[in-house]
């Protein structure tokens, strides 16, 4: 899709989202085939359109942009609204790799996971950070949590709310089995409707 495309599809979507109370993100996804690969490109489209929207951060997808940790210098930590996480263990070059290969947290994560957390707090990022792992590894996830020493927290009452986790520094961590439960549990959130008890985590450790 080219620039100008992006521009007015930005335009276009802005009063919608602020007519239906939404947070507009914008998702660099990295892979070769991708129109907006970098989030430096999506940040500056997101200026040029001149809307409130703010970047969505993948781990995994900010890995596939060869070019991401030099560009990621220009993009204003302000800009960011949100940080996914998951990790991948397969040895193929990056290139070959899909959302399939997305897994939870593990010490032999190759995507710097936690790296670039540390990286992102120490240019003073506290937004919302959420687990993003592919649906396959969510249903064996109980062992991946285990091995990168993840503690889980306490289900809620409701039966359609997800868990909750912590990374150091109280930063929120949230595991979702499907896109549409992250789309219902961020609407509710928005609407201040969301208040877990968390169970800290270290992610120090699992990287």
């Amino acid at each position: 899709m080219p620039a100008s495309e992006t521009l007015g599809a930005l335009r276009d979507l802005a009063p919608l989202f602020a007519f239906y109370g939404i947070h507009g993100l914008v998702e660099p996804l990295g892979f070769p085939q991708s129109s907006l690969r970098s989030a430096h490109q999506a940040q500056t489209l997101i200026h040029d359109a001149r809307v409130p929207f703010k970047l969505l951060i993948d781990t995994f997808h900010h890995h596939l942009y060869p070019q991401a940790a030099d560009e990621f210098s220009q993009v204003e930590v302000a800009d960011i609204g949100l940080v996914h996480l998951s990790g991948v263990d397969d040895s193929r070059p990056r290139e070959q790799l899909t959302d399939a290969e997305r897994i939870m947290l593990t010490p032999q994560d190759r995507l710097g996971t936690c790296e670039q957390v540390k990286a992102l707090e120490a240019r003073g990022y506290q937004g919302c950070t959420l687990l993003s792992p592919s649906p396959p590894s969510w249903r064996n996830g109980a062992k991946r949590i285990s091995s990168a020493k993840l503690s889980r927290a306490s289900r809620s009452s409701s039966a359609t709310a997800p868990e909750t986790l912590t990374v150091q520094r109280a930063r929120r961590v949230t595991i979702f089995p499907t896109p549409d439960d992250e789309v219902a549990y961020n609407r509710r959130r928005i609407n201040g409707g969301i208040d877990h008890e968390l169970t800290p985590v270290d992610c120090a450790h699992a990287g």
